[in-house]
């Protein structure tokens, strides 16, 4: 039926943009598909006479063998721990301020800051002005301690 086929450099230049698209997706999937590609152009300079229906087959299933013999070894050696954004270690002393919504912010280190922890500050002195101890800054919220 076809009895054309790919040349090996297009198959190669397929397998390499496969591999560096991975490195902006992150899926960890287009990797193994290029490696089927890069693979299967290797193995046109042996059997050149190769037709186009075979190498696209060889290469999605060489790519699909990979993805399912490699993915997990390699998945599993990275680090999948989520981690807290910290910002600005120690406490400061930081004043309340109503956003345009109404709604509490709290200034510190010249920035306006969402509280984590509005709750810890007692209903009558929430208002605009009031000062406030920062105990930290986590996930970019401010980490309130009332000041005594």
């Amino acid at each position: 039926m076809f009895d054309m086929s790919i040349p090996t450099w297009v198959m190669l230049v397929i397998g390499l943009l496969l591999v560096m698209a991975e490195l902006f997706a992150t899926l960890f999937i287009l990797l193994w598909f290029g490696l089927g590609f890069i693979t299967v152009a290797f193995l046109g300079l042996l059997v050149p006479e190769l037709n186009i229906g075979v190498q696209l087959a060889l290469s999605v299933g060489l790519g699909a063998m990979y993805l399912a013999l490699f993915r997990k070894r390699f998945r599993s050696r990275l680090p999948n721990q989520p981690s807290t954004l910290t910002t600005f270690q120690g406490s400061v002393d930081g004043e309340l301020a109503l956003n345009a919504n109404g709604r509490f912010t709290v200034l510190a280190n010249g920035t306006y800051w969402q509280p984590a922890n509005l709750e810890v500050i007692a209903e009558p002195l929430r208002r605009e002005g009031q000062r406030v101890r920062v105990e930290g800054f986590e996930n970019n919220r401010a980490v309130l301690k009332p000041l005594e």
